[in-house]
């Protein structure tokens, strides 16, 4: 931006161009995906002192904010990249401070073991006792910012997520006897999960296991014997799902930014719809 715009003027002159809004959309996209936060857009309403009237600085640019968290943060991309150029005679009323990109990106609050509790608290998720149990157990660290992939193992921390290692395991069977196990600990005695067993080919290619009574089959590919076949999992985590007229929690595949060439657990969060819908706006995360 500095590179290409030698004034506020010229940036203004090229603020409609592809490449200033592109640069908008990278912007708001780093702070959507590492922050927690969402865009937001607010259509012009002629209605007397409606939101979206022409008074209202946020009315028809698109902005991102945290709309979940109690101090959040909230920023116009366009006009903190408006902040870079050097200023020219006139273009600033007298005394009035330049913000800086800076200043506006410190109030976008960080994901931490600390804020994960308590969000989980007030979506009734998790006891204010759990809470506290897991803030002890991790307090070296408990208020230290979350990268993104680190958000969904602190779900699992407190309890309302599993995962499925993606490095190699020691046994097949017993790596999918343990994790549906545990997912239908989550249920709290809705769903049972019982006589899992991996058999046919070479590495095991159809898994089997009783869910309340019954018997489920799931095809799975293997290509040895140390790793999970994830695309499976995703596929028979549903039938660990309560039935729906009972309980409308349900397992969802957590998606987050990922590093390239890295390696991440899969993780599945337990919630209902409604707790779902805020995990995602107050975490960053993608769940479907």
């Amino acid at each position: 931006m500095k590179q290409r715009f030698a004034a506020v003027a010229e940036f203004d002159a090229a603020r409609d161009e592809p490449f200033v809004q592109g640069a908008c959309w990278y912007l708001g996209e780093v702070i959507r995906r590492n922050k927690g936060a969402v865009w937001q857009y607010i259509p012009f309403d002629a209605e007397p002192g409606a939101s979206g009237s022409r008074e209202n600085v946020w009315t028809e640019v698109p902005f991102v904010d945290q709309p979940d968290k109690r101090i959040g943060g909230a920023a116009i991309p366009l006009e903190c990249l408006r902040e870079l150029p050097p200023e020219g005679d006139g273009d600033r009323e007298p005394n009035e401070r330049r913000r800086g990109l800076k200043d506006e990106l410190f109030w976008f609050r960080a994901s931490t073991y600390a804020h994960v509790g308590a969000l989980l608290t007030r979506l009734g998720m998790v006891s204010r006792e759990k809470v506290d149990s897991v803030l002890a157990e991790y307090a070296r660290f408990a208020h230290g910012e979350l990268s993104p992939h680190e958000v969904p193992g602190a779900l699992e921390a407190f309890g309302v997520a599993i995962s499925a290692h993606a490095d190699d395991v020691d046994d097949l069977e017993g790596s999918y006897t343990s994790l549906l196990k545990e997912a239908a600990a989550l249920t709290d005695g809705a769903v049972t999960i019982t006589d899992v067993r991996l058999h046919g080919g070479e590495y095991g290619e159809i898994l089997e296991f009783t869910r309340n009574g019954v018997l489920v089959t799931q095809d799975t590919e293997h290509h040895s014997f140390d790793y999970l076949d994830h695309l499976a999992i995703s596929e028979f985590i549903g039938h660990v799902d309560p039935d729906p007229g009972d309980d409308t929690r349900r397992f969802y595949l957590a998606d987050f930014v990922h590093l390239r060439d890295a390696t991440y657990e899969s993780y599945y969060v337990f919630a209902t719809p409604e707790q779902a819908t805020v995990l995602e706006k107050e975490l960053g995360l993608d769940l479907r």
